[in-house]
């Protein structure tokens, strides 16, 4: 960690160590035991009588209930409401709410997605996310399973870094983790729906019934449906979900909560704007439209109408979970089932057709003591079946491409154990480990459909990687409301395969995170003050990118960059003063890959940071000093809030939020048409609630510049991105039956 405090974050150090002190302790109230709150205490709500105090936030980051500022990683929670107020239905919303994250869709219903410059660009099922994702604590090994889940959330938690010990595999990113609201044995009916631009209906909907003293059910579900954003009609959505839950209480030690859920997703999806041709970005020309029409015929290339283009996917799922509370911990047992049908025809530049189902097993066993003298400690395993049954279809458009038939799976065995020592009544020490085991499977080929007698690339092979992954560190409590933390901690991803008449194998990535960190409440909890200092040290980061391999075919390669190196600070405050809450997330990225090269047939793209070389085979591609893809050396994210009383007890309330960011690149080949430039993207919402708070009324408007913001490009015959949403207003109620 010796370069860790350089020139560049000294400054950092200084405030954090500022912080960290109890220059205004005598004024600090206690933030709340780590060890005894109740899941209900997870609100953005004040936790006390006093209505200028901020509220305390219960997290389950570390496999146990907690306050978030008594944990010692670096997390943002975005509550159910925050999400509502955001507009926010798929991953692409925290986007605007978290500075940290940075999210986008491809071709069809793959997301992108990034934590502190750390993700992936695999857009198909042959690699997978460098950020753990979960629903409900089941591990979802494909990242189009949140898709149609942002409904009827308690909150939605993101951790920073590597979470190798408690998540496991593909966590060297971080994790995320959607946290649904429980049945509870209180009757409650909410209802939310929304009207606005581009034919917006949206409704949301949850009844909770308590059946008897011992068992509760709850019943919610969302429709979602707009007109595309793109002028073909691409970027809508049609999608439909429902969620069952039943819980079990028999008895003060044991509980039992059974749910399944259940997503319908139809419209034409997908969607890229062309930015080449004489065109840009914000014009939202979509690919399916007649100018790009024009354009294929003029080029001698394949025309696609967007009549085309289309999805109809399909995901289910079923979970189980039992608590069984002893005197010396809790006991916590997760079966889960999870099934994806994938059935989709979208453009990127070329046309990409995809019938493909998934099918995850998974069951997640562990143990969470009580404090035992000095230590309180949780152990478990991990067991996951993952299989993919593709048939995976690209089509250039100039008689190449790709028809990939084959079946891939993943079986996974991990065991963990994680404790936290109080060294002293102020000062802990954290420690944990965890093994894995993943055995990585293929059989299938690869062939040009548009070809006679094409070449088949065939691959039947498995491979096994395994890997201990731990993390370690020291707490100390300053005073009641301040603490400061130092760990270090590791990540893993498994190695796999792609479709390559070259090597088919990449190698497996790591990460070691060192981090410094400090969580504070000032002025009677009216203040909060957080801020992290982190170094992350990767090597062989898996990278997804579009090449032209030794045999001229244009594939979706995986390479291994030597190393990256990224660091930053992340700073959190939050200020309440009275009937006003201003917010100011800041976050700082100094990342660059310091060994990145591989071997193509084609040149390097003109106006590329990367360097290439003549060899054998091709050229030596060198991006070494590049930025990595999705990191922003500047994220701001200001908001505030303020409420009006009104004559006769109603309150009108009125939300601005912003998100700012720099430069960053939104592809591998880092050529000028991959940049997304700085831009600033601030949503607004003014609601009028009742006296009695049964029902509100407001209105919202998001994008209020109409930015068109890419998040992923692409380079087949076009130039073109994918976009975040355009400006969007409307009119939202919201009714609540108690």
């Amino acid at each position: 960690m010796s370069t860790f405090v350089n020139r560049r974050l000294a400054p950092a150090v200084f405030v954090l160590c500022s912080l960290g002190v109890p220059v205004l302790a005598d004024a600090a109230a206690p933030a709340g035991s780590a060890d005894t709150p109740a899941p209900e205490a997870a609100t953005d709500a004040p936790s006390t009588g006093d209505s200028g105090a901020l509220g305390e936030v219960v997290v389950t980051a570390q496999r146990r209930l907690e306050n978030a500022q008594k944990t010692p990683i670096a997390i943002d929670t975005v509550s159910g409401t925050q999400l509502t107020n955001a507009g926010a239905v798929d991953p692409s919303g925290l986007t605007t709410l978290v500075p940290s994250v940075q999210f986008g869709k491809a071709a069809g219903p793959y997301y992108v997605f990034f934590l502190r410059g750390v993700g992936s660009n695999a857009t198909n099922s042959l690699t997978e996310p460098a950020v753990s994702l979960s629903l409900d604590g089941v591990p979802l090994a494909r990242q189009y399973n949140t898709d149609g889940q942002f409904y009827d959330l308690q909150r939605v938690e993101i951790l920073e870094g590597p979470q190798g010990t408690l998540y496991g595999r593909n966590a060297t990113g971080g994790a995320i983790n959607l946290i649904p609201q429980r049945p509870t044995h209180v009757y409650s009916a909410d209802v939310d729906a929304s009207t606005g631009n581009y034919g917006l209906l949206q409704s949301t909907a949850a009844v909770n019934v308590p059946l008897n003293d011992w068992i509760a059910a709850r019943v919610s579900g969302q429709s979602v449906s707009h007109s595309g954003y793109l002028s073909d009609g691409e970027a809508d959505d049609d999608t439909k979900s429902g969620r069952l839950q039943a819980i079990f209480d028999p008895s003060d030690a044991l509980s039992i909560l059974l749910s399944s859920d259940l997503v319908n997703q139809n419209g034409r999806g997908g969607g890229s704007a062309l930015g080449s041709a004489g065109h840009t970005v914000d014009q939202r020309i979509g690919l399916g439209d007649p100018l790009v029409q024009a354009i294929e015929q003029q080029r001698g290339l394949t025309v696609i109408q967007s009549s085309q283009l289309y999805q109809n996917n399909r995901y289910y799922g079923f979970k189980g979970e039992l608590n069984w509370t002893t005197d010396l911990g809790t006991l916590t047992v997760i079966p889960a089932y999870r099934h994806a049908s994938l059935n989709f025809a979208a453009m990127f530049g070329g046309l990409e057709t995809d019938w493909e189902t998934d099918k995850q097993k998974s069951l997640e066993t562990r143990f969470a003591s009580k404090q035992m003298g000095i230590v309180h400690w949780v152990a478990g395993a991990l067991y996951l079946d993952d299989i993919v049954d593709a048939n995976f279809n690209i089509n250039n458009l100039n008689h190449t491409g790709s028809q990939q038939i084959y079946d891939t799976g993943t079986r996974s065995y991990a065991a963990f154990a994680d404790a936290t020592a109080d060294l002293t009544s102020q000062l802990r020490l954290i420690g944990g480990a965890r093994y894995t085991r993943d055995r990585k499977s293929i059989d299938g080929s690869l062939h040009n459909p548009f070809v006679a007698n094409p070449v088949y690339i065939r691959l039947d092979d498995a491979t096994t990687y395994d890997k201990v992954t731990w993390r370690g560190g020291l707490q100390y409590d300053v005073t009641d409301s301040s603490m400061v933390y130092a760990t270090v901690s590791t990540g893993f991803r498994a190695g796999g395969y792609f479709w390559t008449a070259d090597n088919p194998v990449f190698k497996p990535e790591t990460m070691t995170a060192y981090t410094l960190g400090a969580k504070n409440r000032f002025l009677d909890n009216r203040l909060q003050a957080n801020v992290e200092i982190f170094e992350w040290k990767y090597k062989d980061q898996q990278l997804s990118h579009t090449i032209i391999d030794t045999a001229g075919d244009s594939i979706l390669a995986v390479s291994n960059a030597g190393s990256t190196t990224i660091r930053g600070v992340e700073l959190d405050l939050k200020y309440r003063a009275g009937a006003t809450q201003f917010g100011l997330d800041v976050q700082y990225l100094d990342s660059v890959i310091d060994q990145f090269s591989y071997l193509q047939l084609a040149k390097v793209g003109v106006g590329s940071t990367c360097s290439g070389t003549p060899a054998t085979g091709g050229y030596i591609i060198d991006c070494a000093g590049s930025s990595p893809t999705e990191s922003p050396r500047w994220v701001l994210n200001p908001s505030v809030e303020h409420s009006f009383l009104l004559p006769g007890g109603g309150e009108l309330t009125a939300n601005l939020s912003s998100h700012f960011q720099t430069m960053s690149y939104t592809a591998l080949n880092f050529v000028p048409s991959d940049i997304q430039g700085s831009y600033w993207n601030t949503n607004a919402l003014l609601t009028y609630h009742a006296p009695d708070d049964k029902w509100s009324v407001g209105l919202f408007g998001e994008n209020l510049s109409n930015k068109a913001i890419k998040q992923f490009t692409t380079h087949t015959n076009f130039d073109s991105s994918q976009l975040l949403s355009p400006r969007t207003y409307g009119l939202r109620a919201s009714f609540h039956f108690r």
